[in-house]
């Protein structure tokens, strides 16, 4: 698998989320908190 050099970013509820994939870790404290933030935004579930 390639390593991703560049940060992926989200839309959070209060504005964009830098996300960078971590290769040298199974897990991260916070996963996929950022995804789902944005899930929340988007589905209008956090207001």
């Amino acid at each position: 698998m390639s390593a991703i050099s560049q940060a992926v970013g989200v839309e959070g509820p209060r504005g964009r989320i830098p996300v960078r994939w971590d290769g040298k870790t199974a897990a991260t404290r916070f996963g996929q908190m950022a995804f789902f933030l944005e899930f929340l935004r988007c589905t209008g579930l956090y207001a």
